[in-house]
């Protein structure tokens, strides 16, 4: 059975936002579009969790929890 995709995801969205530093990075204007760009990574991202029969989900759980993955996903957010 697949993980829940919520857990994952928010994994991945503070993931994101530790590149940024906390809080300064994630503070003020700036910060909710941070938040905002990391939820519109993220959500696709979740979107490849799906049945275990047809999808590779340990690669996809692995990568979401990935700080590496984070901080390539990081570099398309100004």
């Amino acid at each position: 059975m697949p993980p829940s995709s919520g857990g994952v995801s928010m994994i991945l969205m503070l993931n994101i936002l530790a590149q940024f530093g906390f809080p300064s990075g994630i503070s003020g204007s700036l910060g909710v579009h941070r938040l905002i760009e990391s939820l519109r990574h993220a959500f696709p991202v979740r979107m490849n969790l799906g049945d275990p029969e047809f999808v590779q989900i340990s690669k996809v759980v692995s990568d979401m929890l990935s700080p590496k993955f984070a901080k390539e996903l990081k570099k398309t957010i100004l």
